[in-house]
């Protein structure tokens, strides 16, 4: 994990690319599945999570789709969805998300694509 130096008795600050990829990471999602469902590569999903490169806008609407977590929330680490929010920003787990990531998978290189132009 590429985090801030931490203050003694702080919360470490994470990057972008650590965000990314705690969300990618909760959502058990693997880093080829993420690239297929955002319609990326593999080494795109690879650099944005270390930090090489910084996601474009469209890129973080997908990766919180196919996460389910705020696109806020990836951008700046706080979030202002629901109150049922964990404090770290991802949603808890609910049972429903497994289809909605199923089908986020389904249409959202779809939905990048079509943003792109």
């Amino acid at each position: 994990m590429t985090t801030a130096k931490t203050p003694v008795g702080g919360v470490p600050e994470w990057t972008i690319g650590d965000r990314l990829r705690k969300a990618r990471e909760s959502a058990d999602i693997g880093v080829s599945e993420m690239a297929e469902a955002i319609g990326i590569s593999r080494n795109s999903v690879g650099n944005y999570e270390h930090g090489h490169t910084a996601p474009k806008v469209i890129v973080l609407n997908a990766c919180a789709l196919a996460t389910g977590v705020s696109r806020e929330w990836l951008e700046t680490g706080h979030s202002r969805d629901s109150p049922g929010d964990t404090p770290d920003g991802l949603r808890p787990t609910n049972p429903c998300l497994s289809v909605v990531a199923s089908t986020v998978t389904s249409w959202a290189p779809a939905v990048v694509m079509r943003n792109v132009a």
